[in-house]
């Protein structure tokens, strides 16, 4: 009877092999997620396992780019700008080079995209965990809509 039972719950056998190492995070039975739960350890460790050029934002008197590169996390449904294009049209005024990005499925190709940005700007949410992507002393903007659903 028991072999019958371990026969029947019997996993299969993996068949994907990864290149990236795995990572189990638990917050001991707290409901929260990673973006309120990230130590600084734990972002040096993403950080180092994806292929991340920039190790430090620019400096504003630095001449060598046009400007501070803006990130906005660009969101279609909730927790969304619902005046993305003016905000992006203010920051090129001001001299950022600015890329609206959507989260997909690609985290390499996010992960570069991001770090090659000085500054990080979005609507709360989990979306904006990617900001442990940004390089040293960065700006991080988060929006926090206060008595709106």
């Amino acid at each position: 009877m028991v072999k019958e039972v371990i026969d029947q719950q019997r996993m299969l056998d993996c068949t994907k092999t990864h290149t990236k190492p795995a990572v189990l995070f638990s917050e001991g039975g707290y409901a929260g997620n990673f973006f309120h739960s990230s130590a600084d350890d734990f972002r040096k460790f993403l950080r180092s396992s994806f292929p991340l050029e920039r190790s430090s934002g620019i400096e504003l008197r630095d001449g060598g780019r046009k400007g501070p590169g803006l990130v906005i996390i660009s969101r279609k449904r909730t927790q969304r700008f619902t005046n993305e294009n003016e905000i992006a049209k203010m920051a090129k005024d001001l001299g950022c080079e600015v890329v609206m990005l959507e989260a997909n499925s690609n985290i390499t190709s996010f992960s570069r995209i991001v770090n090659s940005c000085d500054v990080m700007m979005g609507v709360h949410g989990a979306g904006l965990t990617n900001m442990v992507f940004l390089p040293e002393k960065a700006v991080f903007i988060q929006m926090i809509a206060i008595g709106h659903e």
